[in-house]
């Protein structure tokens, strides 16, 4: 009863074999004489060794005898490979080696069959494309500056490297001190006050739109305004920015530490007025930009001159701290008689 069966199971077997040797024999889903191992791209460690082994198809030591894989070579971006970096492994199959692969964007390797038969004809049996690059590199040049108290832009330099690497930035902030002290630390207002406080400054704030310059060197940078999700949080004096960066190898964080108010550049005065009140004197008078109004530390100025007919080298005319005045005037006295000025 059980011999009408085997030859069922010859074929399903026969079907198998053909179905396997039909896949191995495939190289970016086109049909070739070969594949190779690992195949399609291939990302590198910086340091690591590069080993791709390339395979003919099964059935070929029929066609092209017992020494096929003395037929198989490989080029790196139309370049001979050297010989030296080529093992034989088989009848079928060569090994390519580079002990340690320079950093790369990108290099194509084609493993080739030279056939003898047909007048050295090159056959492509299959190619790879290899990077080469190193997990996420330390930003150098991290900075954020406060243009008149209306934004904050943060902008840095990612480091060279040849492996994608994504990145993200967001800020905590350092909790206001001073505001539970004495015999009310422990009272219901001051504790809701400290948990109000711990639930904002311990909450990230991510960056809402993260952005890539380009350029030599490209930059990337965040910016953050009233109107942001999340917002520019004016008031506080001091974040925690937190840069995050990772790739195919690592992940990693930088936290940079800021002082907000020393970093905030005021924009130039606003509705600048020089009036000469004597031969020897000017009256200059202007508006601070009503976004410093509500500035903590109050704005500073500090006033320079230059007399177009003489020297041109700017002298110091007076510092002006703390303004409260929202029009502030400042004479400048001293001057030379029938000169020209600008400050």
């Amino acid at each position: 009863m059980g011999s009408p069966h085997q030859p069922c199971l010859l074929i399903f077997i026969a079907v198998l074999s053909s179905i396997a040797g039909a896949e191995c024999c495939t190289c970016a889903k086109m049909k070739t004489l070969g594949y190779t191992v690992p195949s399609g791209d291939i990302t590198l460690l910086y340091g690591d060794a590069l080993n791709i082994t390339c395979n003919l198809c099964d059935n070929s030591t029929l066609a092209y005898g017992e020494n096929a894989s003395a037929l198989l070579y490989f080029e790196r971006n139309n370049d001979l490979v050297p010989k030296e970096e080529i093992e034989i492994i088989n009848s079928t199959s060569i090994r390519l080696h580079v002990q340690r692969h320079p950093m790369v964007k990108k290099d194509m390797y084609y493993c080739l069959f030279n056939d003898t038969r047909n007048r050295k004809e090159e056959k492509l049996v299959c190619m790879n494309t290899v990077i080469v690059g190193v997990p996420p590199q330390n930003v150098t040049d991290f900075s954020c500056i406060s243009r008149n108290y209306e934004d904050l832009v943060c902008t840095w330099t990612p480091p060279e490297n040849y492996v994608n690497t994504s990145y993200n930035l967001s800020y905590t902030l350092k909790g206001r001190a001073g505001s539970c002290l004495g015999n009310s630390k422990n009272s219901k207002k001051c504790i809701n006050e400290k948990r109000k406080v711990r639930k904002i400054t311990l909450n990230p704030h991510r960056c809402p739109n993260l952005e890539y310059e380009k350029g030599d060197p490209p930059k990337m940078h965040c910016f953050w305004n009233i109107s942001t999700n999340p917002q520019y949080r004016q008031a506080h004096p001091a974040f925690d920015f937190t840069l995050t960066m990772w790739n195919v190898f690592n992940m990693t964080t930088q936290v940079f530490p800021f002082d907000h108010f020393k970093n905030v550049r005021p924009n130039a005065p606003e509705k600048l007025t020089a009036n000469a009140t004597s031969p020897h004197s000017i009256l200059l008078s202007w508006k601070i930009p009503s976004s410093l109004n509500i500035f903590p530390p109050g704005v500073h100025h500090r006033i320079l001159y230059q007399c177009q007919h003489y020297e041109k080298k700017w002298q110091f005319g007076g510092l002006i701290t703390n303004i409260s005045n929202k029009s502030p005037v400042y004479e400048l006295k001293n001057l030379k008689k029938f000169s020209m000025y600008r400050t």
